[in-house]
């Protein structure tokens, strides 16, 4: 008897959080979303700096919120010296920043964008035969059905009668799974080289070990931050303290490019064969609605 009480409160719990999901997912304004991804952010970050350690004394709360919102926002403003963090917090604050960029919460739009484009699909049919049921048919079916074999006759002189037809839910997973390879091959790439140049370079390293700055921290913070075009850098001085090496800076400078000027350039280019293929209006549909609520 216990477990079967067990198993309908288990089962009514989950009622209750599939009813919120759907709640907020799909009946929410896009706007109130965003607010609370990023105000959820922001707070949980706040509180895990609070928990964690400081290299210096704990500043005061409103300095540690403002730099937690400022790490979501990658608005590159702080209240607290870089230095003062320590190695867990700065891993921290670089969590911050890759939740909070541009790239990563397009790549959560179009995830969103692709469950409401599945639930309007699976609706659609029951939809079209509740509206359907004991009407009689139009009287502009012969004229439908002219227009129709119109089409049919411009596919085949084309050659493209036998090709699949992309909908908005393929294609919108299709360009999320693209933007999350991008963004994952950007960032590995970036920070293996850094830290191979870091490893090579001994006067880079040694101004890293002055600081007490970790040389796996330093590459990852220093990708993610310039990718998002936050401009943080975990020391005081930024990059100025390796102007004394050009090679540290050649490395940083492309991830500017690839977070920002060049990404939409990279997005055309990946679904060029697509826009080539046989229905490239749902492609630039893709483009316009994609992330539309």
């Amino acid at each position: 008897m216990g477990s079967l009480l067990h198993v309908s409160s288990s089962a009514t719990q989950h009622s209750k959080l599939h009813r919120a999901y759907q709640l907020l997912f799909f009946h929410v304004h896009p706007f109130w979303l965003q607010l609370l991804y990023f105000v959820s952010i922001s707070s949980f970050g706040f509180v895990i700096l609070k928990a964690l350690p400081m290299k210096t004394g704990m500043p005061m709360d409103l300095d540690l919120i403002f730099t937690s919102v400022s790490a979501t926002t990658v608005s590159s403003m702080v209240a607290v010296e870089m230095e003062s963090f320590s190695n867990p917090q700065l891993l921290l604050l670089t969590l911050l920043m890759l939740l909070g960029g541009e790239v990563f919460t397009s790549m959560l739009g179009l995830h969103f964008t692709y469950l409401k484009s599945k639930k309007k699909e699976a609706q659609a049919p029951h939809e079209h035969d509740d509206a359907d049921k004991g009407k009689p048919a139009p009287s502009s079916s012969l004229q439908l059905t002219a227009t129709t074999c119109m089409d049919d006759v411009d596919r085949v002189e084309q050659g493209f009668k036998d090709q699949p037809r992309y909908d908005r839910a393929f294609l919108t997973r299709l360009l999320m799974f693209i933007v999350l390879g991008y963004h994952v091959v950007v960032h590995l790439a970036g920070y293996s080289l850094m830290l191979v140049y870091l490893s090579v370079v001994s006067g880079a390293r040694a101004v890293l070990a002055g600081k007490g700055i970790s040389l796996h921290t330093f590459s990852a913070f220093t990708v993610v931050s310039t990718f998002a075009n936050g401009g943080f850098a975990p020391n005081n001085e930024g990059m100025v303290a390796f102007r004394s090496f050009p090679g540290l800076l050649l490395l940083v400078m492309p991830h500017v490019l690839l977070g920002n000027t060049l990404f939409p350039v990279f997005l055309s280019s990946a679904v060029a064969p697509y826009v080539r293929g046989p229905h490239p209006g749902d492609v630039c549909c893709l483009f316009r609605h994609a992330t539309t609520p």
